[in-house]
C-alpha cells in the first residue's frame, strides 16, 4: 500500500495489501456513474493503532444512486458489517451489525438525508439501535477503562422525522453482576428518554438494594432546529426535575463506613422538586 497512498495519505501504513477492481463510466458534473467497484484491505497496519485493520466492500452504481453490499470492517476484535444505499438525497444502511469477539453488540439501521439538519427542510431522518446484554466492564476493559462494576446494558434508541418534528425514544437497563460499592447489593438501573411535540422528558430508577427504589425525573422544552443552530440554548431552557426515594432503612449501611460507626439507627426518605 506505501506506494500507492503516498500522495494522499499521512501517515502511511506500515504493512497491509489492497486489492481494487474498478469498471465504470461516467461523468463528475453532473454526477453520472455507472459500473462496478470491488475493494478489498487486508492486516493494514497504520501508526497510532493498536490493531490492524481488514475491511471490504463492493458498490454497484446506477446512474445518481450506488449500493454497497456488503460493507465489512475488523479492527482486532471488532468487526461491523452493514449494507448502504447512497443516493443524491439520502444514504441509507441497513443490517448494521457490531460485534466483539463475534459477539453481537449492536444491530440496526439509519437514513440520513443530506439536507439535514438545515433548518426547514422537510427531509426525514430514521435511526433505530438495538444492543441486547452489552457486557460493559468487559467492553470498557478492552478499550482501557478499568474499574467498571460488572453488569449487562440492553438499551433501544429510535429517532425519526424531519428536523423541525424530530421525535425520538431511549429506553435502557442495566442490571449489575457486581455492586458500586462494597458492602451494596448489585443495582438495576432503568432510563427512559422521550422527545415528541418539542418537549425532552426523562426518567431513571435506581434500585440499590437495601435501599428502596430512587427514581428521577426531568422535562424541559426543546426544539432540536434552535439547539443545533445554537448549541448554548439548551442551557436557557426552562428545567423540572424531581427525585424521590421511599422510607428507607439505613442500618445496613452501616458497613460502608469500615467499621468507624457500628450502627446507623436512621431512616431517610426524600421528595425533592427543582424548577
Amino acid at each position: 500500500l506505501e506506494p500507492v497512498l503516498r500522495p494522499f495519505v499521512t501517515p502511511l501504513p506500515t504493512a497491509g495489501a489492497l486489492d481494487l477492481e474498478a469498471r465504470a463510466r461516467g461523468s463528475l458534473s453532473p454526477w453520472q456513474c455507472d459500473g462496478r467497484v470491488k475493494l478489498s484491505a487486508r492486516e493494514v497496519v497504520m501508526p497510532g493503532l493498536p490493531e490492524a485493520v481488514s475491511a471490504e466492500a463492493e458498490a454497484v452504481f446506477a446512474g445518481t444512486q450506488a449500493e454497497v453490499r456488503p460493507l465489512t470492517l475488523r479492527v482486532g476484535p471488532w468487526s461491523a458489517r452493514c449494507q448502504a444505499a447512497v443516493g443524491p438525497q439520502s444514504v441509507a444502511v441497513e443490517g448494521l451489525q457490531v460485534r466483539w469477539q463475534d459477539r453481537l453488540l449492536v444491530e440496526g439501521g439509519l437514513r440520513f438525508p443530506w439536507a439535514w439538519p438545515t433548518a426547514g427542510s422537510n427531509a426525514p431522518l430514521a435511526l433505530d439501535l438495538r444492543a441486547e446484554a452489552l457486557p460493559l466492564a468487559d467492553l470498557l476493559a478492552a478499550l482501557g477503562l478499568q474499574g467498571v462494576p460488572a453488569g449487562n446494558l440492553k438499551a433501544e434508541a429510535h429517532l425519526a422525522g424531519p428536523l423541525e418534528a424530530l421525535t425520538g425514544q431511549w429506553d435502557a437497563t442495566w442490571n449489575g453482576s457486581a455492586p458500586w460499592l462494597a458492602g451494596l447489593e448489585p443495582a438495576a438501573i432503568t432510563t427512559q428518554i422521550r422527545l415528541a411535540e418539542g418537549r425532552l422528558s426523562g426518567t431513571a430508577t435506581i434500585a440499590q438494594a437495601p435501599l428502596e427504589t430512587l427514581s428521577v425525573e426531568v422535562a424541559l422544552p426543546l426544539s432540536v432546529a434552535d439547539v443545533l443552530a445554537k448549541p448554548g440554548s439548551i442551557l436557557e431552557q426552562p428545567l423540572t426535575a424531581r427525585v424521590r426515594l421511599p422510607e428507607s432503612e439505613l442500618a445496613s449501611l452501616s458497613g460502608l463506613t469500615g467499621g468507624v460507626v457500628r450502627e446507623l439507627p436512621a431512616r431517610v426518605r426524600l421528595d425533592a422538586e427543582v424548577t
